[in-house]
């Protein structure tokens, strides 16, 4: 071939024509390929690479800038379920434990049952069931282990994928959990006035972890199961963290029974959110009024249900969930040392009580 091209079109590239081409070399024509010398071949090579580079380059740009204006939709869209939020959250605070946050999470609890319910009667329960006990056993017996287990980062891929894993999740929640202590904590404290602290621990403590390996192995236990039988074809590892329940859902049920459980789940989501919200509007309110009257406790009510809500909101508009997680992590670094405070304010509080009895 003497560096000759078979034909034109291995030459000028995809879908460029021989004007196109012709432009570019700023020739009024192009030679068919068994007229070229080697310097055109090599010129007209040249040539086509760099359209296919701005082929490319435009077309990337065009696909950031309809991924910036989907994010944009997105984070509006988010913000607009802020204010809905916050904002039921904060007529439930006005309205007081008694009524409206004691209503929300009654139907939380109902709704929580009725979702639960149904995935008992139609996911795959002997699977969750063997899940729970051999599931239980083995965290009860490796609690202590995995707690002060910390996975270093090496050459291998394992400990890799154990190390960003721990970090992901252990680490990750560790620091949640600690930064949702203070709205919790004082939230429990002032609902179980009068109650023993026996009633308190098996109340807010063991019963609820108990709730939540059942609902971990039922749930999860199906989506696994449909997974491994091959019901889920991969939808479910696939789909993304949030989505997955959803494809649980439509994985498991019939067309005409997605949408009525995935609509439960969705209530039930709302329901989550507004009473966590108007809890911690509660607790703020109760640490900055104290002894004020109602209706000053009303107005701090309105204050911090606007502050909460404006906080989420610029956060996620600087940026996004990874924002809110960063905070939550940074927020919760210097809590766990008053937390260690708070633990022997408690347990000298309980000694000066036996002392008084």
């Amino acid at each position: 071939n003497d560096g000759k091209p078979d034909d034109l079109e291995s030459v000028i590239g995809e879908n460029l024509v021989g004007e196109k081409v012709a432009r570019l070399l700023d020739e009024d024509r192009v030679a068919l390929p068994g007229e070229m010398r080697a310097d055109e071949v090599q010129r007209l090579r040249i040539a086509a690479g760099d359209e296919k580079r701005l082929r490319r380059d435009r077309v990337s740009v065009f696909r950031r800038q309809e991924t910036g204006q989907r994010g944009a939709e997105t984070r509006v869209a988010l913000a607009l379920a802020v204010i809905l939020l916050t904002s039921a959250a904060m007529l439930s605070a006005l309205s007081g434990i008694g009524r409206g946050i004691r209503w929300l999470s009654n139907l939380n609890m109902a709704l929580s049952w009725l979702l639960l319910a149904i995935f008992v009667v139609f996911g795959a329960t002997a699977f969750a069931g063997e899940m729970f006990f051999s599931g239980l056993g083995a965290y009860l017996s490796e609690i202590l282990a995995m707690s002060l287990t910390i996975w270093s980062d090496s050459d291998t891929k394992t400990a890799q994928s154990l190390s960003d894993w721990q970090s992901a999740w252990t680490v990750f929640y560790w620091a949640w959990w600690i930064a949702f202590t203070p709205f919790v904590g004082l939230f429990l404290a002032r609902v179980s006035r009068g109650r023993t602290i026996r009633d308190y621990v098996v109340g807010a403590i063991l019963l609820p972890s108990l709730m939540c390996f059942v609902w971990f192995c039922i749930v999860g236990g199906t989506a696994l199961d449909l997974e491994l039988t091959g019901g889920a074809n991969g939808s479910i590892l696939n789909a993304d963290l949030s989505a997955q329940l959803f494809a649980t859902v439509d994985a498991l049920f019939s067309a005409n029974w997605v949408l009525p459980v995935a609509s439960l789940c969705v209530v039930l989501l709302i329901t989550y959110l507004v009473t966590s919200a108007d809890s911690a509007v509660l607790v703020i309110n109760t640490i900055v009024s104290g002894g004020a009257p109602d209706g000053v406790r009303s107005r701090h009510i309105v204050l911090w249900s606007v502050l909460l809500g404006s906080v989420i909101i610029t956060l996620l508009f600087a940026g996004g969930m990874d924002a809110l997680r960063s905070v939550m992590i940074i927020g919760a670094l210097p809590f766990s040392v008053v937390m260690l405070f708070m633990l022997g304010a408690l347990l000298y509080a309980i000694w000066a009580d036996h002392l008084k009895q």
